[in-house]
């Protein structure tokens, strides 16, 4: 097992870390995912338990999640549960809500059988994995939605228990939950899903690559002692992993740039905007406060700022935006200056916007001389009276 304490051992943590995601890299090769979208399913596997894959071909998501899940537990399959899902008759069959409940009883009899008869069993750092492969949008609320928060109360409904309930459930930090969808863009509109779970947007490169036979192996068990050990569910152990501040450098520069620019526009901040940002940009580095992304840490530091942005903060800020043109152009014109990257994320969630969008490149010439380091309006100066907003 891998300590967390002293230097030594941050060290030996580390370096652990490396070659997992050197390893998780090489075996998801064979099936397009690069170096770094590697990185990023191994960030949102630290962040959070549950992880919501979102690929253009659903049967490329499955086969990630199931190669995923069995890199991490070996080969025990018996600490892996695999459920199908139905989306041709969540979706487009007559009386389908009846079928929805049908199918939501008689998965949670066979996910509550799973989950009570490990508990207790293998190490602190044993983990499982429940995966549910092609899911519709009818199924994201019972799964990713109400199954984390009743797992994390370690009581689960069951219709088969004679009270209704187990209560000897495995601890919640020991399970994942990996769900695959088609890649749609509802996806990043079902808001709840974002509190319990992270959605992991993929495009899977046509071409499949090789896997890399020279990069590190960890071992099976290793991996998963490592992702436990290296791992902040919780918020604020994630801010403390993050480094320091220093002379040009701040790490969550984005999240305070964005709540500057919310509290202009007089937007309430949500909780979860604030938590999943201490959660992925925590998880983005190493126990010795090194780039997961890169060894760069301006640059690891913006790339874990664009991936926060993509995955949480602007799908919680769609709906404000579609109802605000101003807020939706300062937002696109701060992420043009700032996460360059993130903006076309931003492009793809607010199509449906009956106000046309300025467009960054496409600014008067009375703003040409704005420094490309510099944001399009003064952070300290607001616009209007602030002192409504919560924080």
């Amino acid at each position: 097992m891998i300590g967390r304490e002293g230097e030594a051992s941050s060290d030996a943590l580390a370096r652990a870390e490396a070659d997992s995601i050197a390893s998780l890299t090489a075996s998801l090769k064979p099936l397009g995912i690069g170096d770094t979208d590697a990185t990023r399913l191994w960030i949102a596997l630290k962040s959070k338990g549950a992880l919501l894959i979102g690929c253009p071909h659903v049967e490329d998501g499955n086969a990630l999640a199931t190669t995923v899940a069995h890199i991490i537990v070996g080969g025990d399959t018996g600490r892996c549960l695999r459920f199908q899902g139905h989306p041709w008759w969540a979706e487009r069959s007559p009386g389908s809500a009846k079928f929805v409940i049908a199918q939501e009883r008689l998965t949670m009899m066979r996910l509550c059988s799973f989950l009570t008869e490990p508990a207790g069993g293998g190490g602190k750092d044993t983990l499982y994995f429940v995966l549910f492969l092609g899911i519709s949008r009818a199924e994201l609320q019972p799964f990713l939605v109400r199954l984390p928060r009743h797992l994390k109360t370690n009581i689960l409904r069951s219709q088969s228990s004679p009270n209704g309930f187990m209560d000897q459930l495995l601890p919640s930090d020991r399970l994942y939950i990996l769900a695959t969808a088609q890649l749609e863009d509802w996806l990043l509109e079902e808001v709840d899903v974002l509190d319990t779970a992270t959605v992991l947007l993929l495009r899977p490169d046509q071409e499949r690559g090789q896997a890399d036979h020279t990069a590190p192996t960890a071992a099976l068990a290793s991996i998963q002692a490592t992702l436990y050990a290296s791992r902040h569910f919780d918020p604020l152990e994630a801010r403390k992993a993050l480094p320091p501040r220093g002379v040009g450098f701040d790490p969550l520069r984005g999240l305070r740039e964005l709540l500057t620019l919310l509290r202009r526009h007089l937007i309430g901040l949500e909780a979860g905007l604030i938590r999943d940002a201490f959660l992925y940009l925590g998880n983005a580095w190493d126990a010795t406060r090194q780039g997961l992304y890169t060894s760069d840490r301006f640059e690891n530091a913006e790339l874990a700022t664009s991936e926060w942005l993509i995955q949480s903060a602007l799908p919680r800020l769609a709906n404000a935006a579609r109802q605000n043109a101003d807020l939706a152009r300062d937002i696109e014109m701060w992420l043009a200056n700032r996460y360059p990257q993130a903006l076309h994320g931003f492009e793809m969630l607010f199509t449906n916007l009956h106000a046309p969008l300025i467009k960054y490149n496409r600014l008067s010439s009375a703003n040409s001389s704005t420094s490309s380091c510099d944001p399009p309006f003064r952070l300290d100066e607001p616009r209007h009276d602030c002192s409504r907003v919560a924080v």
